[in-house]
């Protein structure tokens, strides 16, 4: 067993000296030995049988002891943290290893950063607005006018083109005088609105007709999307072969039933209002809370460790890198060579954020202790309940299935939940 033979806090920052027993070290020369053998190959015996008075004589004890070493420091260092109950937020630096001297023990110093000390400030009465947690006819209106536009059929016209209209253009251009063969195309489509060839171009060619022809001129920002117009004149000449105007379905029975099962129009609506409001409170709830752990932690005394930080900062990175590989299915290196960065410049970016969300946690956790909030046997059913698991309804039965590991994590989840009401049951809306 290890003994710690010192141990002081500065800040966040523990030192410490920690011996290991000469049975420990045994024991890890005894794993080095076994990892070793496997890999030893002697005259008549087979990779992995040879024994360790052999292996001694003919590779030497000094290889079976320079692998123990840092297994045998690892262990003791682990059961030292164990021992002082440390939350430690990184791994050990400045580690020093004694002598080695067979049969005695081994000692080795180390210094580690654990979770800093937090003073809280003001958590209750913390002033905040709520926003509306519901939504208005209007809301609802312009989802259902989404969705129809979805549904959307374009059909040739002869009516002046506006915005949302498909038009095939017969399309020339150049700058300076010189053809700009990029954008010139023969029946190419434009949708007015969309602004393909910038917003100034659909604003020369919307309300344009079929067969009409118009010369024109749009001059380009010097931040343009393109480079080759980029802080240019271009001209324009744009024949108009086709316009194909945007017609809306109506809402009827028939058209709801392609979004879903619904049975009426009426239906149709009461389901994307429930939809909205749903999102519009957790949109409403998300914002209260940001305000309310702004304002504590503003009022937060903390240190924090660099590597608090940066563990937030490798998971947020961890994450997005999942996410652009699911989404737009190239990975993390090729996404920021197309954005123009380095990794270092998005943790950069990042770096504000992680430390708020970081100080939010301690925040919480210091909130929780202070106020002694529990996840009772009771608190644990009715969450156990809301997760329909398959034939548990119970705690006794969660605890004798596999999902008993989780239990720590299920009472963490509840205990913040309470804590985060308390919060908000004491602050001061408006």
């Amino acid at each position: 067993m290890a003994t710690v033979l010192k141990h002081k806090r500065s800040g966040h920052t523990v030192s410490l000296e920690i011996e290991a027993s000469p049975e420990e070290i045994s024991a890890g020369l005894d794993r080095a030995f076994s990892k070793l053998v496997k890999h030893a190959k002697l005259p008549g015996f087979r990779k992995g049988k040879v024994t360790r008075k052999l292996f001694e004589a003919n590779y030497g004890k000094e290889a079976i002891v320079q692998e123990a070493l840092p297994d045998v420091v690892n262990h003791a260092y682990s059961e030292a943290v164990r021992q002082l109950e440390l939350a430690v937020v990184d791994y050990p630096r400045d580690v020093t290893v004694g002598q080695y001297d067979e049969h005695k023990s081994l000692s080795f110093t180390c210094a580690v950063d654990v979770e800093p000390e937090v003073k809280l400030g003001k958590y209750k009465g913390v002033k905040a607005t709520r926003l509306p947690d519901s939504v208005d006819d209007a809301a609802v209106d312009q989802q259902i006018a989404q969705l129809l536009d979805s549904r959307a059929e374009y059909k040739e016209t002869d009516l002046e083109s506006a915005t949302g209209d498909i038009l095939l253009v017969n399309l020339t251009s150049a700058i300076n005088g010189e053809p700009y063969a990029a954008w010139t195309r023969q029946n190419t489509g434009v949708r007015l609105g969309m602004g393909t060839f910038g917003p100034d171009f659909d604003a020369q060619i919307t309300g344009a007709k079929k067969g009409d022809r118009n010369q024109f001129s749009v001059s380009y920002p010097a931040d343009y999307q393109m480079a080759d117009v980029a802080g240019k004149i271009v001209q324009f000449e744009a024949e108009v072969s086709e316009v194909r105007g945007k017609q809306l379905p109506d809402l009827t029975p028939e058209l709801v039933k392609t979004f879903g099962e619904f049975e009426s129009v009426d239906a149709f609506k009461a389901q994307i209002r429930d939809n909205l409001n749903a999102q519009t409170k957790q949109d409403s709830e998300g914002k209260l809370h940001q305000e309310l752990f702004d304002g504590i932690i503003e009022d937060l005394s903390v240190e924090l460790p660099e590597g608090m930080i940066k563990s937030e900062l490798d998971q947020s990175i961890h994450d997005f890198k999942g996410r652009i590989q699911q989404q737009i299915k190239i990975d993390f290196a090729k996404y920021l060579s197309i954005i123009g960065k380095t990794e270092d410049d998005i943790r950069s970016e990042w770096r504000n954020d992680a430390i708020k969300r970081v100080k939010t946690e301690l925040a919480i956790r210091a909130i929780t202790d202070k106020e002694k909030i529990e996840a009772t046997d009771a608190d644990l059913e009715t969450e156990i309940q809301k997760m329909k698991l398959p034939s548990i309804t119970t705690l006794s039965e969660f605890m004798a299935s596999r999902y008993a590991a989780s239990l720590d994590r299920l009472k963490d989840m509840i205990k913040r939940q309470k804590t985060v009401k308390l919060i908000v049951d004491n602050a001061k809306l408006s």
